[in-house]
């Protein structure tokens, strides 16, 4: 057990235990007191890459990042507004500092008319659980593998699921899977 005192609110932490890294995975309060489970990375860290293209670009970080800030995670890439959708929109201009595996992402991207690559260094999570609001709901894939989306959404009543990746395609015109590094509606 380790105390950790001192951190401002908001503020992002790393945390090293005999010259490990530690990834926060749960975080709770008890009382006035916050609360947080890490896990220790033993050689376990995986860099994933999602190739950004110019314009908007739904996205979802699959792994526990090391750093989560986005301007760690975004490095040389350059956007105009990264937006995210939780009963109500929050934007790199409202407060939005940092990624979350649960989310879905809308990134504007600007660029000189190439691809740019993000590398999200972290690791696998052990299971995630998101809720799914009625109405829109915008979320993460925190997996590397792909997995039928009937499979994940056993016993969740939606009406259809959608995917953009330079177009539209949803659950009502070919959409089977979800797919690491994707958003949803």
């Amino acid at each position: 057990s380790f105390c950790i005192e001192g951190p401002q609110d908001g503020a992002n932490v790393q945390i090293q235990i005999d010259d490990t890294i530690t990834i926060p995975v749960v975080v709770w309060n008890q009382g006035d007191i916050l609360r947080q489970d890490l896990i220790v990375v033993t050689g376990g860290v995986i860099n994933y890459t999602i190739t950004l293209v110019d314009g908007w670009n739904l996205v979802s970080i699959p792994v526990l990042p090391v750093d989560s800030t986005i301007t760690t995670i975004m490095g040389g890439c350059s956007y105009n507004r990264i937006w995210q959708y939780d009963s109500g929109w929050i934007s790199t201009d409202s407060g939005l500092t940092a990624f979350d595996i649960s989310y879905g992402y809308w990134i504007d991207r600007i660029g000189a008319g190439s691809p740019c690559n993000i590398t999200i260094s972290g690791t696998l999570p052990v299971s995630t659980t998101i809720d799914v609001d009625s109405g829109w709901t915008l979320v993460g894939y925190p997996s590397l593998t792909s997995r039928s989306i009937a499979t994940v959404m056993a016993g969740v009543s939606y009406n259809r699921i959608w995917e953009y990746t330079g177009g539209w395609i949803s659950t009502d015109s070919g959409l089977v899977n979800y797919d690491p590094g994707k958003g949803y509606w």
